[in-house]
């Protein structure tokens, strides 16, 4: 049997730190993102949630009927079948809030997202410290990810992508451990199952830790284990929510209908929103009805914010300065990935393959962004672990500083387009298509 390596030195700098102080930055930046995102959500038009004709206006989400997920038992769960824990990430801490804090269901459907978000920034926190980042460091890189453009404007309404944000990060702290660490077949079993968990389409990951730790035979081994695990969890749940679709039931042929086909220029765009967008908020631009957008219609008389066609860093002179300062922080991840001798590899494989996927899905590449926002900000944590100097630190925090400032800006233009649509020139004439 292998035996755990003894001093393993992505491990050793967070071994000898106070580790009391580590849970405390946890807590205060918990603490901190659930305050923000609470307060956040309460900005945006509840309509979003309480019109159907709205659910694709917030960047193609669909937050009234995720909202029916959070609170209904018996109904909304159709979306298991590619979302396999969706009744109980969503409707299980739901009916906590609401029973056990006698929260009403608005109100506990705006503290389940903001404790996700909580745990995805106290989460990032802890892979940056577990792949060895000082205790600074690791800090800034998780207020990066609670500024970005994708947890400012996913968080803050009723969304199940958000949840496989947080499944991805947890994966990506066992992984960071398991690089130094011997685990058994099960734990591996137990990760490939949460990788997919929220996403089946961030099941590529958790067979990739798997291959990285033993091949392509514990990778076969380790995913029909993890399949079986799911597919045992999925009839659990079904007998408890009696809508809930049994994981991959169906295709999801209605979302890939509506997806342009992937020309050059479309990957442009998909690009741009894949590496850029989901960090860096650019200009709204609005774009009209069709087949998959029930816009314009009676209750909703207006087009749907999106920025499937913006410039990166278009929206604002901050914006267009953090383009810049990202661009440094990922390059310098990506070289320290490939230098890290094959240990980081991990990080550029599943980033290209949700980069592919998402490169010809969906037709907001925007509302997906925490299913690879983990892998970017891994990569920047990847890049301090052995920097020196405060270079590349000034860069950082001057990202979060004007990225942060550009974003919170954009915001506050996207909740008032939502909430006086009549303001805006680009919100009218959202004539349907044939």
């Amino acid at each position: 049997m292998p035996q755990p390596a003894l001093a393993p030195a992505s491990w050793t700098p967070y071994a000898r730190t106070d580790r009391v102080i580590d849970c405390v930055v946890v807590f205060a930046l918990g603490l901190a993102a659930y305050a923000l995102c609470y307060a956040g959500s309460a900005l945006v038009d509840p309509r979003i949630v309480d019109t159907n004709d709205l659910r694709n206006v917030w960047f193609d989400a669909d937050p009234s009927a995720y909202y029916v997920s959070m609170t209904n038992r018996i109904s909304g769960h159709w979306g298991a079948n590619v979302h396999p824990m969706l009744a109980f990430f969503m409707y299980t801490p739901t009916f906590a809030m609401t029973r056990g804090l006698g929260l009403s269901k608005p109100e506990a459907a705006r503290a389940v997202m903001s404790l996700a978000a909580a745990i995805w920034v106290g989460a990032t926190f802890v892979l940056a410290r577990v792949l060895g980042c000082r205790q600074l460091d690791a800090a800034l890189v998780s207020l990066l990810a609670a500024t970005s453009a994708a947890a400012m404007f996913m968080f803050v309404v009723p969304e199940f992508h958000p949840f496989g944000g947080v499944t991805l990060v947890l994966c990506l702290i066992f992984w960071a451990v398991s690089r130094d660490r011997w685990f058994s077949t099960a734990w591996y079993v137990a990760f490939n199952a949460l990788s997919a968990a929220a996403t089946v389409t961030n099941w590529p990951l958790g067979v990739a830790i798997a291959f990285s730790a033993g091949g392509i035979r514990r990778a076969a081994r380790v995913t029909a284990g993890g399949a079986v695990l799911l597919v045992a969890l999925s009839a659990l749940q079904r007998l408890a929510f009696p809508t809930a679709t049994p994981i991959l039931w169906r295709a999801e042929g209605y979302a890939i209908a509506s997806t342009e086909a992937p020309t050059p220029r479309r990957i442009i765009e998909t690009t741009q929103a894949f590496f850029f967008h989901s960090v860096i908020m650019p200009t709204l631009v609005p774009i009209g009805a069709s087949a998959a957008r029930p816009v314009g219609s009676a209750e909703w008389s207006y087009r749907a914010l999106s920025v499937q066609h913006s410039r990166p860093g278009s929206a604002s002179v901050a914006g267009a300065l953090a383009v810049p300062l990202w661009t440094i922080l990922l390059a310098s991840g990506a070289l320290a990935c490939f230098r890290d001798r094959g240990r980081s590899l991990v990080l550029p494989i599943a980033l290209a393959g949700q980069w592919a996927l998402y490169s010809i899905f969906g037709d907001e590449t925007f509302l997906y962004a925490l299913n690879w926002l983990p892998l970017l900000t891994a990569f920047v944590a990847v890049a301090f672990v052995n920097a020196r100097g405060i270079a590349l630190r000034l860069v950082l925090t001057g990202l979060i500083l004007v990225g942060g400032i550009n974003n919170v800006a954009q915001f506050r233009v996207a909740v008032d387009m939502l909430s006086h649509p009549d303001r805006y020139p680009a919100m009218a004439v959202a004539t349907r298509q044939p």
